[in-house]
C-alpha cells in the first residue's frame, strides 16, 4: 500500500510539473524559453544551455560536479599523478617577479605537465629578463605568469569558496530550476574553457621549446599567438567579433574568465 501511495505521488507531481518548469518535479523548458528569460547574469553569454532540468535533478547534478571538481583540484599533486615527485623549476621566478613566492603555482597552471613546465622554464632563460630594465620580454613573462596563476586558482577559488556546504543548501532553498541550470551550465563551461586553454598553451610552449628558437623568434610566438593586449580582453570583458582572428589560447582564457564571473553572478544575485 505504501508504494502504491509513492507512485501516485509521482504521477501527480509529474502531472503538475508539465506546467511548472521552475518547480520541484521533473519538467523541462526548452531553448525558445531560455531566449526569453536572458537576465543580467547572462546577457553577455552566447552559450545558453538548450533546456532547463526540473529543480532537484538541476541540484543534483550541479552538487555532484561541485564535489568531482574539488575533489580533483584539491588533490592533485605529482606524487597522487605518478610523475615521481615535483620537478625543480630552475628559474629565480620570486627574484625577478617578487609578487610570487615561489613557482608552485605554475606546476597546477599547466595541470603538472612536465614537458610544459620544462618548456616554460627554456622559454625564461631564452628571454632577456633584466630586472633593471622594462622590456618586451619582463611584459610577455609577466603575462605568461598571470595566465597561469588564474589557471591555478580561478576555478579552484570558485569552487572552494564559493561552492562550500552551506552555499549550496542556500542555492538548493532559494535558486529557480533555471537558475540551478544555468549555474551548473556555466561552471562546467568554466572547467571546459579551462582545460583547452592549459592544453593549448601547454601545445604552444613545448613546440616553442622542440624547436629550440631564439630570443626573436619567441617574442614574435608569443605576441601573434599567446599574449592578450587588450586588458579588457585579458580579463574576459569582451568575447566575440573583436577576437574572432585571435588564437585559440587567448579565446578559451578570456572566456574562462569571463564564465567564471557569470557564475558568481547567478550565486551572489
Amino acid at each position: 500500500m505504501k508504494n502504491v501511495s509513492m507512485v501516485l505521488c509521482v504521477l501527480v507531481m509529474l502531472a503538475c510539473e508539465q506546467n511548472d518548469p521552475n518547480g520541484s518535479g521533473f519538467g523541462t523548458t526548452d531553448s525558445k524559453d531560455l531566449e526569453k528569460n536572458i537576465g543580467p547574469c547572462d546577457q553577455r553569454v552566447v552559450l545558453k544551455p538548450t533546456n532547463i532540468d526540473s529543480r532537484h535533478v538541476a541540484f543534483y547534478k550541479l552538487y555532484k560536479m561541485v564535489k568531482k571538481y574539488k575533489g580533483l583540484f584539491n588533490g592533485r599533486t605529482f606524487k597522487k599523478l605518478g610523475s615521481g615527485g615535483k620537478p625543480i623549476f630552475d628559474f629565480p621566478i620570486a627574484q625577478i617577479f617578487p609578487v610570487y613566492n615561489n613557482a608552485d603555482f605554475i606546476y597546477e597552471g599547466l595541470d603538472y605537465n612536465i614537458r610544459a613546465i620544462k618548456s616554460l622554464e627554456f622559454i625564461f632563460h631564452t628571454l632577456n629578463l633584466n630586472i633593471h630594465s622594462i622590456n618586451l620580454d619582463l611584459m610577455y613573462a609577466s603575462q605568461l605568469l598571470e595566465y597561469l596563476l588564474d589557471s591555478a586558482r580561478l576555478l579552484k577559488t570558485l569552487l572552494n569558496e564559493n561552492f562550500s556546504d552551506a552555499t549550496l543548501e542556500r542555492l538548493k532553498a532559494t535558486k529557480t530550476a533555471e537558475e540551478l541550470t544555468k549555474i551548473y551550465f556555466y561552471l562546467e563551461e568554466v572547467v571546459e574553457d579551462r582545460n583547452r586553454f592549459v592544453s593549448k598553451l601547454s601545445d604552444a610552449l613545448v613546440r616553442i621549446a622542440v624547436n629550440n628558437f631564439g630570443r626573436a623568434s619567441v617574442l614574435e610566438i608569443l605576441a601573434n599567438n599567446i599574449i592578450v593586449q587588450n586588458d579588457s580582453l585579458r580579463h574576459g570583458n569582451s568575447i566575440g567579433s573583436s577576437i574572432s582572428n585571435r588564437s585559440d589560447i587567448i579565446v578559451f582564457y578570456a572566456s574562462m574568465r569571463l564564465m567564471v564571473d557569470v557564475v558568481l553572478c547567478f550565486i551572489k544575485s
